[in-house]
């Protein structure tokens, strides 16, 4: 979210159940969602990581994002929900499932 706020686009590796990282993958479509908006350069396979840093480092991916408010602010909102223990914004985009 700071990245994103910041107008950086996040390289994102979520945690894979098949290597033990987490019990399910519900990472996963999160992360496809947003490399599907362009928020995110999403690695699927963590092997990859080093050629995708090094295109990054090198232009061939973009780093830089205008970032989507709206998402921005979904997210800001989710996360504090989170962390004080109430309910995440149920309209937020980015949470709705389906």
């Amino acid at each position: 979210m700071v990245a994103l706020a910041n107008g950086k686009r996040p390289v994102v590796v979520p945690r894979l159940r098949r290597y033990r990282e987490a019990v399910d993958d519900h990472q996963l479509p999160f992360a496809r969602r947003l490399a599907e908006r362009g928020l995110v350069t999403l690695i699927e396979d963590p092997a990859g990581l080093p050629e995708t840093l090094a295109a990054v480092r090198d232009g061939a991916v973009e780093a830089s994002v205008v970032p989507d408010e709206r998402l921005v602010e979904d997210l800001r909102r989710s996360i504090d929900a989170a962390l004080t223990g109430s309910r995440a914004n149920e309209n937020a985009t980015v949470y709705r499932r389906g």
